[in-house]
């Protein structure tokens, strides 16, 4: 699936929420100098590999969800003398409503809270990297029960979702 897109010819992104998911993205998308978004739980080694994806020509994307991952990008940025780009989890304070509700709103255990993103970019700032924060990552919820809330948003969760199953389905076949 990853090379039939990649060889498509079309601009498109990819996403890793893993360290082998990030190996297999970086495989595939050898010459295409792709758009590669990482989230999920980022070690110091996942970190690294993102960091030479940059280096190899990709606009890689670490989005930061917990305030442990900022130290370690900009300690490994430092060493391989390489400017991140990153993105922030934003936890909303708003909740959706249906099944999925309870896992989202200041409660929920994904993102930053908004006193935390304000303490990122004041990291950031004292860093001199504060031109790295590119990119604003959040989620309505896990489902969308009410069609009419938004659209638009519905559609490209709906979008991402379902590339994101095949994907995997393919990987895993």
């Amino acid at each position: 699936m990853i090379e039939s897109l990649v060889n498509s010819g079309e601009p498109l992104g990819l996403e890793a929420g893993s360290k082998a998911e990030l190996m297999a993205v970086l495989a595939h998308a050898g010459k295409t100098r792709s758009v590669i978004v990482c989230n999920g739980y980022k070690d110091r080694e996942y970190i690294r590999l993102a960091l030479i994806g940059e280096k190899l020509g990709h606009k890689v994307y670490l989005v930061i969800e917990k305030m442990t991952e900022v130290r370690l990008v900009l300690e490994e940025a430092e060493r391989l003398n390489v400017v991140p780009r990153l993105g922030i989890r934003a936890r909303l304070a708003s909740q959706g409503s249906g099944k999925w509700q309870s896992s989202g709103g200041e409660k929920s255990k994904f993102g930053l809270a908004a006193s935390q993103v304000l303490q990122l970019v004041d990291i950031m700032r004292k860093a001199g990297r504060l031109d790295s924060l590119q990119v604003l990552h959040f989620h309505l919820g896990s489902q969308c029960p009410i069609f009419a809330i938004s659209p638009p948003a519905c559609l490209g969760l709906t979008t991402k979702a379902h590339v994101r199953s095949q994907t995997a389905r393919s990987t895993t076949a």
